[in-house]
């Protein structure tokens, strides 16, 4: 008996250091953000954050939410961010009843935004140098299915006279468990949807230990912390990911293939559903394969790719000018403006600015 103690030890002593941990991190959020000590992992504790867990999207946009901190851009200078989300999450929320032209935009984390205050968003400049409403909606990290059922919530409600779409290259890959599952750089580790065989599927995108994870993520805050933290470790310090084949491969790499049919599919649902409205595109980051596989998707479902966003900035930075935030990834306050005036560029160029009521009028 005293052998299997001692033997037991080690395991007894793991987990009681797991349940101090978890116990006091369900304290800090009860105290600090008023989240229910007994509430399940997975479901509000990241209102905690501009995301929330949700069980149709996976997570979404946190409702209500405002914070502030000090950020700083990749060349060190310090900005002050101030984020609001409003009682649906959207980052921008115009006017329904306007006469104005009312677009709708939907996006990742560059269109959530959360490295510039509201209005310093690439969005908010165009709503300001066009005189439109606009109504902006991103969820960080998030696939196409996840966009598209945001949009097709909320369409109906602000009945848009355009959609503008903003694509990532990080796309095709959260839009495909297969090629989301060994990447190292665009895997969250969280459970998901995924259009799979004409469907609707909830996946966790981790092949090893899956079911621990899926524990730890309905179950254990500190767990689920713990794992979040060890996958942004990994990502950090593993050079190769799949994403390096698809520069490589390109369009004869076959899981990017299937990763194009999967958003060209989701593209024609949001098509489908918005009808003879102008919808216009365009890619946050320049480079191939991508760029021609997101010209390609727009161009079978009659969406105007604007091109150049992703290209203008990254010339710009290559040119010595501050316009990314400190994770060298996204756009800080600089280059949220120069993308929404090259937009605005772009948006006068392409569609009519006139409300649908003048345009009838004018017939």
């Amino acid at each position: 008996m005293r052998g299997l103690l001692v033997g037991l030890l080690p395991i007894l002593s793991i987990s009681f250091f797991c349940l101090a941990a978890e116990v006091a991190l369900r304290l800090y959020h009860l105290i600090s953000e008023g989240i229910p000590f007994t509430e399940r992992s997975g479901s509000n504790v990241r209102k905690i954050s501009p995301y929330t867990i949700d069980s149709m999207l996976g997570w979404r946009a946190t409702e209500n939410y405002h914070g502030g901190r000090e950020a700083k851009t990749s060349m060190g200078k310090s900005y002050t961010v101030n984020v609001s989300q409003n009682q649906y999450g959207f980052r921008m929320f115009g006017d329904i009843k306007s006469p104005k032209v009312k677009v709708l935009t939907i996006g990742d984390s560059f269109t959530h935004a959360t490295e510039v205050s509201d209005d310093k968003a690439y969005y908010a400049i165009m709503q300001h140098l066009l005189d439109i409403e606009m109504f902006a909606y991103g969820i960080g990290g998030a696939g196409t299915l996840q966009e598209f059922l945001i949009f097709d919530r909320y369409v109906h409600v602000i009945k848009p006279d355009i959609v503008l779409w903003q694509f990532c290259l990080n796309d095709f890959v959260n839009n495909s468990p297969e090629l989301e599952t060994v990447s190292t750089r665009n895997n969250n580790g969280m459970i998901r949807p995924y259009w799979v065989d004409g469907d609707i599927v909830y996946l966790l995108p981790k092949g090893r230990f899956a079911i621990f994870r899926e524990f730890a993520s309905s179950y254990s805050r500190f767990l689920a912390a713990i794992i979040h933290r060890f996958d942004k470790l990994q990502a950090v310090n593993k050079n190769h990911s799949v994403e390096d084949d698809i520069v490589r491969d390109g369009f004869q790499h076959p899981g990017f293939l299937r990763a194009i049919q999967i958003t060209d599919t989701l593209m024609g649902k949001v098509r489908a559903r918005t009808g003879s409205i102008p919808i216009l595109s365009f890619s946050c980051d320049g480079g191939e394969p991508y760029n021609k596989a997101f010209k390609q998707v727009s161009s079978h479902h009659d969406i105007i790719f604007l091109e150049g966003v992703g290209e203008q900035i990254q010339e710009q930075a290559n040119n010595g000018l501050d316009l990314y935030a400190e994770d060298h990834a996204h756009w800080n306050e600089n280059g949220h403006r120069i993308a929404g005036e090259f937009l605005a560029k772009l948006f006068r160029d392409r569609v009519s600015l006139k409300p649908a009521s003048l345009m009838n009028d004018n017939r």
